[in-house]
């Protein structure tokens, strides 16, 4: 997640308002702070394989914001993948919880264990 593009360009109205409830700040008040919060900001060659699991309907994420991980995951050579489950939200229950379960576990086995 790049919290300052999140700000700026938020998916949901409300998301500015929360993330300035988080930080106590705005980026333009406090940018660095931003920046170090946003997991994207730390994505290089060492990094450890990752998996990305996102709702297309996500109100609060914009799916965006794990494509772009995505891109910088890869042009790093980093092993990640990204699973978008269509129409949910930023959170899932029943079988796409179990199915997201699965994808996990597949995940470390083949990548990390």
């Amino acid at each position: 997640t790049d919290l300052v593009s999140m700000f700026k360009k938020p998916w949901h109205p409300y998301v500015p308002f929360v993330l300035q409830m988080i930080t106590g700040t705005t980026p333009s008040q406090n940018q660095a702070l931003y920046k170090e919060s946003s997991p994207i900001n730390y994505v290089s060659a060492h990094s450890a394989p990752t998996l990305i699991l996102h709702g297309n309907n996500d109100q609060i994420v914009s799916v965006s914001q794990s494509k772009a991980l995505k891109t910088k995951l890869d042009d790093a050579g980093v092993k990640n993948e990204l699973i978008i489950y269509p129409g949910k939200a930023h959170g899932w229950y029943g079988p796409t919880l179990s199915d997201s379960f699965d994808r996990i576990e597949e995940f470390l086995q083949k990548n990390v264990l």
